[in-house]
């Protein structure tokens, strides 16, 4: 609980943790609704509860206006746009910036509709590979960490679509969907000398991109 309490101190970020935790409890094969596991959490969500219901006064200017989305419908094709996004920039982190405004409402909506078919696609894709506990854990991780960001509710504030510089806990997600993909292709040789290639071309790619990405961070505008 110590642990917890200093993170929600330095940043809200570690709220969806308390989430992931029930997470951890099925993928280790422990009863989720038992008095037990539900007891022991009982100081987490008290953290949760409280430190939300602190962000919520702390953070709501008085004067904000939110100039996109503007209606919940709006937020669900939003948030299903900022999901597919975040999930790519966690694999391809390409194309960043320090602010992501709002694009044209009316130009978004006609994309929104892609979003939500791969959304469901990828979702299926989680169902049917249900077997693999580790990449639907990997999932779960990173969804439930990232779904403060997807700006279906009020929090967090701020006239931007979506905020990378808030992904290095849910990029562990990513991370656990990567590693169980490439367990699931270790017993074949060729694929395995293959992704060891594929795993060098893209740290260094990686490496290149971080090296060019610092270069746009000079000061405290930036």
């Amino acid at each position: 609980a110590a642990a917890i309490l200093l993170s929600l101190l330095s940043k809200s970020q570690g709220l969806p943790l308390i989430a992931v935790f029930f997470v951890a409890d099925w993928y280790y094969g422990r009863r989720l609704f038992s008095f037990k596991t539900i007891l022991e959490k009982l100081p987490f969500i008290a953290l949760a509860i409280a430190f939300l219901a602190l962000n919520q006064w702390a953070h709501h200017p008085e004067e904000f206006v939110r100039t996109y989305p503007d209606t919940f419908a709006d937020r669900i094709f939003a948030g299903s746009h900022n999901f597919i996004i975040y999930l790519a920039k966690a694999s391809f982190p390409t194309g960043l910036a320090a602010f992501y405004p709002y694009p044209d409402k009316t130009a978004l909506m006609d994309s929104y509709w892609y979003y939500q078919i791969i959304l469901a696609l990828l979702i299926t894709g989680i169902i049917l590979l249900r077997k693999n506990k580790t990449l639907v854990f990997g999932f779960l991780f990173f969804s439930l960490n990232i779904f403060p960001l997807l700006k279906i509710f009020a929090i967090p504030y701020g006239n931007y679509i979506i905020a990378d510089r808030y992904m290095y806990v849910p990029i562990i997600g990513a991370g656990i969907i990567a590693a169980s993909l490439i367990l699931a292709l270790k017993g074949s040789r060729v694929l395995k000398v293959m992704g060891i290639v594929g795993f060098v071309i893209y740290f260094s790619w990686l490496g290149r991109e971080s090296f060019v990405r610092n270069q746009s961070w000079q000061n405290d505008i930036s």
